[in-house]
């Protein structure tokens, strides 16, 4: 199985000063930023097993070392446009003790928020979305912080 490791110099060259370690990456046309301490490993893409009566978002499931990770296709969730599902890459998210793919069209860096970076989202932010209510600009692009208990929810209802 071919994986990308999150080099261990660019997590710690993020962890310096106070603030928060993300993963940024793309959905669609949309830019997240994924908590690094929720983030297992990014795997190429592998093929899936349907899951019966699943959700239409969930693509599917697949072994990851033993352990059967739900995929789930976030852009569908969402409403979002779609990239290339061919050059997507999973982002494994580790919740609850649990497991669960992300499908993502990019993977953009690795970086360090500071809290006073973070924004409140325009909007009323309610129980059930899949971010966090929080927006930051990073490079000027503004990305959406992911909410990745909600993720693992929605990923086994």
């Amino acid at each position: 199985m071919k994986s990308i490791r999150l080099s261990a110099e660019r997590i710690r060259a993020g962890q310096g000063g106070p603030g928060r370690t993300f993963l940024m990456c793309r959905v669609g046309d949309a830019h997240f930023a994924v908590p690094v301490e929720r983030v297992s490993e990014i795997v190429l893409q592998q093929p899936l097993t349907d899951l019966p009566e699943g959700p239409p978002f969930v693509l599917g499931v697949f072994d990851h070392r033993g352990t059967v990770v739900r995929v789930v296709d976030l852009a569908a969730a969402m409403g979002l446009s779609e990239a290339s599902p061919t050059k997507s890459k999973w982002v494994l998210l580790s919740e609850n003790g649990s497991l669960v793919g992300v499908r993502v069209s990019q993977v953009l860096d690795v970086v360090r928020i500071s809290e006073q970076d973070l924004r409140v989202a325009p909007g009323e932010v309610e129980g059930g979305h899949l971010t966090t209510g929080a927006v930051v600009m990073i490079r000027g692009v503004m990305a959406f912080v992911m909410a990745t208990d909600r993720v693992s929810q929605l990923a086994h209802k």
